[in-house]
């Protein structure tokens, strides 16, 4: 059943709460069927985690602490295109395209992936003044010509994002996890070739991942090429509607990256590349979590999008009570083990110099379990489009984590960025929880809709 595109209202059946939750746990049937889902998209997520992570193990340990340092800045932009693709195409098509079939399907599948070329011509232009940017500003070292090759290596990466995204919107894990092995694949050769002729560094390892990400993403588009029509009306209807929804989901996905980088940047001005380095593989350690969080998140944002068009406000709060036992339960057992052991990975992965920064990894990984929190109610809150609330957490959490960092890492380092990391997460994470019970509530949205 087709749907108008000037606006669309969430399709919600009354339900009895109890009744809702009851059949959300009864209906053995399609939970297996989710939970087979699930398992294939943490084995894929585990893949793409896997990937960066042995990237950014082999680049701190082979190269150093300042070409880390370099590699992480750099890889925060090429994250934020990324992010900026998924919020504002993929993001307003995990809700929309869930409640249409058929032609309007395909062109509304054609005017996203149109958005999708618009926002990889922007992304080329912010990332040229970037370059040019660091290099006027004095920035030395390999950065500024590192952020310049993104400039040709970001629509490779768009391009295989969309794909994989495009799958996972439709709950096809299936085809994303295809895209995502073949990547990993040739972007691992690649890693293991620059490694034996001792040519790695950040510049050459983003080369690598440019040409990691062709061919799959050529493959996948003309294996798709079907599933998108695109004419100028549509589109320009479509964009409006995306717009209304995906500039919230945009802003909130920048601030995210901002929250997750922030402290490297500010590391690297106030105490340099090297102390941006440091800091990078303590985190790396505590996103060891990264397969479960993105894993499970990437399943359950499309999933609260189906339950809340078939069920209303009961069956997307079932999804997110499952999401933060899920998550909170896993990351909380994760930085258990990390308290204790956080030194001695950092030791074994990075070399001995880096075993100092235990007690960094401890603080990261508490920050990591506030961190679940948010991600675990995020899909209630996308699905019943309320992600102005996401921006509104993400925009708090980095308030207070920059706050807090500009305040500490002059006296305490490495620490001091770590405190503010935590202080970000916590902020963002009650905010999360309170909105999304005030949202998510039956009896109170009823009372909205009165």
């Amino acid at each position: 059943m087709s749907v108008p595109t000037s606006h669309v209202e969430p399709v919600a059946i009354p339900v009895e709460p109890n009744q809702a939750c009851a059949d959300c746990f009864n209906a053995s049937t399609t939970w297996k069927a989710a939970a087979s889902t699930k398992y294939l998209g943490l084995i894929d997520q585990a893949v793409v985690s896997g990937t960066r992570f042995l990237t950014t193990v082999a680049v701190g340990r082979v190269c150093g602490a300042d070409e880390l340092g370099t590699y992480t800045l750099a890889f925060s932009l090429l994250l934020a295109s990324v992010n900026a693709q998924d919020a504002f195409a993929m993001g307003p098509f995990v809700v929309y395209g869930s409640r249409q079939e058929g032609p309007r399907k395909s062109a509304y599948s054609g005017s996203v992936l149109a958005q999708a070329v618009l926002l990889g011509l922007l992304a080329i232009l912010a990332l040229a003044g970037a370059a040019v940017a660091c290099h006027w500003g004095g920035w030395g070292g390999s950065l500024p010509p590192t952020i310049a090759l993104l400039t040709g290596v970001v629509p490779l990466v768009l391009l295989q994002q969309f794909g994989r995204r495009y799958a996972l919107a439709q709950l096809d894990v299936r085809t994303a996890f295809l895209v995502d092995a073949a990547t990993a694949s040739l972007h691992l050769t690649g890693l293991f070739l620059l490694v034996t002729t001792a040519k790695l560094s950040a510049f050459s390892i983003f080369a690598v991942n440019g040409v990691a990400c062709s061919l799959p993403g050529a493959v996948w588009l003309f294996r798709s090429r079907r599933n998108f029509t695109f004419t100028w009306g549509q589109f320009s209807a479509d964009f409006r509607q995306n717009w209304r929804f995906g500039r919230w989901m945009l802003a909130s996905q920048l601030m995210a990256v901002v929250g997750a980088y922030a402290m490297g940047w500010l590391l690297a001005l106030f105490l340099g590349l090297s102390a941006a380095g440091n800091y990078a593989a303590c985190v790396s350690i505590v996103c060891l979590a990264n397969p479960i969080l993105l894993g499970l998140g990437n399943v359950l944002v499309p999933e609260a999008a189906h339950a809340f068009a078939a069920e209303g406000y009961p069956g997307v709060r079932c999804v997110s009570r499952k999401a933060l036992l899920l998550l909170v339960g896993m990351t909380a057992t994760l930085a258990i083990a990390l308290l204790f052991f956080g030194g001695n990975i950092l030791a074994l992965l990075y070399g001995q110099e880096f075993a100092v920064f235990g007690h960094v990894v401890a603080i990261l990984a508490f920050g990591a379990v506030l961190n679940a929190v948010s991600l675990g109610t995020n899909p209630a809150l996308l699905a019943t489009e309320r992600s102005d609330l996401a921006f509104a957490a993400g925009l708090l959490g980095v308030s207070v984590c920059c706050a807090v960092g500009l305040l500490l890492i002059t006296w305490w380092g490495l620490v001091g960025a770590a405190c503010g990391a935590v202080a970000g997460n916590a902020a963002a994470a009650t905010f999360m929880v309170v909105n999304h019970e005030r949202v998510t509530r039956p009896d109170l949205a009823a009372r909205r809709a009165v």
